[in-house]
């Protein structure tokens, strides 16, 4: 293949490339190799081991090895901005390609930008895997705001795994990012099989460090040879937790069975995917496995649990293999038995497996790679936008439509506040002109409704008596027993339930949030009165709620619409609470949500601030709610499932919980609007008299 022609020199930025400890160096390695035989001038900045020569030529690389610390059992690299500058300069870089977070891409980020190169970071890793070290957990929100800035400086993000993609672009505003796998590549001898009708090989290529989750194979692996005496467990690789894992063999008695193969080169890994009689990647973490898609390669079918991203990318589930309960180690027991029961299934998942593995080519990854580099170097970052992606953004407000994204002086990163959303962030702006909050980042209704923890809400007491309060709020405000009601929003069916056992005669629901064109249809009810809660936030355009609850109501009737007010929510790391990303994409200001009504025909009747949960029972409003969370595992999960044994798990907080428990409802929320609207009979005269 003709390379194209490039008037630059790529340094590729990595702290691990030769030897290669992690798949980032191997990474490395090869798209170098590739790049150099298509005729393009590589440098390699990486981290000094002890005896390593300061500068070597690699296959026609030049390699700069800095001086380095080891932190857990790995070299990280410590330049100065002089020795950057001057290999820069020395060998006219252009672009600066990083692989690894640390203090050299930090380092060599500022570098570049300074001498006005085209910068690019390929995400092999999460901020979260950068902390793994006991020592370093603390230190995890100022690593993460540290990686949003990164990201923010960069020209280009590859990510290996579309996992990845969608997340980096809900970390950063940043609008140029691609898809770019890792690549497998091996000399041609996929093809050999030497596994054995005698043995049962379980094979474990990678870093032996906590995030690889060993202990949950060698727990399952010792269960599995209870049952089939025939079974081995091979280990390849080394680690911090090297040691730990050999002693925990030995307790267990299973030294004859387990094999600690330690660090193997690269070269060699064929002799032990040729071998296996199935690849099981217990990984909590991990981006794009590559040692996962080597062993498809190697037609073995592979096993991986349901904690990683990249699961689904990897495994197509019951045909190249299986994704396990990383929670239940029975379930990866049940998978093995199978597995060397059959092991005509083990040889038809092997065969799907390689051909999946087939476009994780080499020559594809480095023509991608190639093409991203040219238009950066000629055109610049605008050549490069992902225009689904740039289209899919909230650059503009869907509330007034005058204020930007790019004109917005308020945005922050926030973390999602559901369990099965662990490592996800989500940035919010606010709109400087009508100061409504918006997600930049596109969220489809069944991302919204399929992992949310409103879901598991049960009607218990608690719940009851905070439903019975806003039942009689609505009272208050002019509901009668014998109106016709339509509740839209999450917990419907629950609302539905308690009013009803008060006396409300008539009360229809919609608990899921309604599509774009389903609140567009002319299909209208003669309701006396509609209450909306969550869902508002949910919709695209707001503005198409109150059309479709207009056309619900009979003249006269009564709208409720419970939300937050932007305008009362600072955007900082305790605001995640508040705005429950990301089932929350538009959150209006209190002027925002009285014109939006008044544009539709409805006349403002009262705005109070305060929440539906806050009730005159102690323990029972919302700032208690807001105190459960951090008793359990600090999600909105915990909240709604609250368990008696949660908490002992903070003790330190039962001074606050029973302060607000007491208190909170004499001190209500005020950051929650409840908004009560009559729909007025004539909309000319009602926009005359306003």
């Amino acid at each position: 293949m003709k390379a194209p022609q490039l008037p630059v020199c790529i340094a590729m930025i990595t702290d691990d490339f030769l030897p290669a400890k992690t798949g980032v160096g191997v990474h490395v390695q090869k798209i170098v190799e590739e790049l150099i035989k298509h005729g393009h001038r590589l440098v390699i900045i990486t981290s000094r081991h002890p005896g390593q020569p300061f500068v070597e030529e690699w296959h026609g690389a030049r390699v700069y090895r800095l001086r380095s610390i080891v932190i857990a059992g790995y070299p990280q690299a410590l330049p100065s901005r002089t020795a950057l500058m001057k290999v820069f300069l020395d060998e006219k870089v252009t672009v600066a390609h990083f692989h690894y977070l640390g203090f050299l891409m930090w380092q060599g980020l500022e570098v570049a930008r300074e001498m006005g190169l085209k910068t690019v970071y390929t995400a092999h890793m999460t901020v979260d895997l950068l902390v793994s070290p006991a020592f370093m957990k603390p230190f995890l929100p100022i690593f993460t705001r540290w990686y949003f800035s990164l990201l923010e400086k960069l020209d280009l993000v590859f990510c290996p795994s579309e996992v990845q993609t969608r997340q980096v672009n809900q970390f950063t505003a940043h609008p140029v990012v691609h898809r770019v796998s890792n690549p497998i590549e091996f000399e041609g001898n996929e093809s050999v099989d030497t596994t054995r009708a005698d043995r049962f090989v379980i094979l474990f290529v990678g870093r032996l460090s906590p995030e690889k989750n060993l202990v949950y194979l060698i727990n399952a692996f010792e269960r599995f040879a209870v049952l089939e005496q025939k079974a081995e467990l091979w280990i390849a690789g080394h680690g911090v937790l090297d040691a730990q894992l050999r002693a925990m063999v030995h307790e267990r008695g299973l030294e004859k069975k387990v094999v600690f193969k330690g660090q193997v080169p690269h070269d060699q890994l064929p002799q032990l995917y040729t071998a296996c009689d199935v690849f099981f990647l217990p990984s909590l973490r991990e981006i794009l496995a590559l040692v996962a898609l080597e062993a498809m390669r190697f037609s073995r079918p592979v096993i991986v649990t349901d904690r990683i991203i990249c699961a689904e990318e990897l495994v197509a589930d019951e045909q190249t293999g299986w994704i396990v309960d990383a929670d239940r180690v029975e379930d990866a027991v049940a998978k093995l038995v199978l597995l060397c029961k059959d092991r005509e299934l083990g040889k038809r998942m092997g065969q799907k497996g390689y051909e999946r593995s087939l476009v994780y080519t080499l020559p594809a990854v480095v023509q991608k790679l190639e093409q991203c580099y040219l238009e950066i170097s000629e055109e610049g970052s605008a050549g490069l936008v992902d225009a689904k992606n740039a289209a899919a953004r909230r650059y503009a407000c869907a509330c007034c439509h005058r204020g930007t994204f790019a004109d917005s002086r308020d945005s922050g990163v926030l973390s999602a506040d559901a369990r099965n959303l662990p490592d996800e962030f989500f940035r919010m702006w606010r709109c400087p002109v009508c100061l409504s909050l918006h997600s930049l980042v596109y969220v489809t209704l069944n991302d919204i409704a399929k992992p949310s923890p409103f879901l598991k809400r049960k009607l218990n007491v608690f719940n009851r008596k905070m439903f019975e309060g806003f039942y009689h709020f609505l009272r208050q405000e002019g509901l009668k027993p014998t109106d016709r009601v339509l509740f839209y929003g999450l917990s419907a069916a629950m609302f539905k339930n308690v009013f009803e056992s008060l006396g409300q005669t008539t009360v229809d629901i919609v608990e899921q949030p309604l599509s774009a064109e389903a609140l567009k249809q002319d299909t209208a009810g003669n309701y006396d009165a509609v209450v909306v809660m969550e869902h508002l936030e949910c919709a695209e355009d707001p503005r198409s709620v109150f059309s479709y609850v207009s056309r619900q109501l009979r003249p006269g009737g009564l709208l409720v619409v419970h939300t937050p007010d932007a305008k009362r929510i600072a955007l900082n790391p305790e605001a995640f609470w508040r705005l429950h990303q990301p089932y929350r994409i538009h959150i209006l200001s209190k002027l925002i949500l009285q014109t939006l009504a008044c544009a539709e025909g409805f006349q403002t009747q009262a705005i109070y601030h305060r929440n539906y949960m806050d009730t005159p029972w102690p323990f029972i409003n919302f700032h208690a709610f807001h105190e459960l969370p951090f008793f359990g595992d600090a999600t909105l999960d915990a909240a709604l499932e609250f368990k008696p044994d949660h908490l002992w798990r903070a003790w330190w907080r039962w001074p606050r919980f029973i302060f607000w428990g007491l208190i909170g409802g004499i001190l209500r929320d005020r950051s929650n609007i409840i908004g009560v609207f009559r729909k007025f009979d004539d909309r000319a005269a009602l926009n005359k008299n306003i």
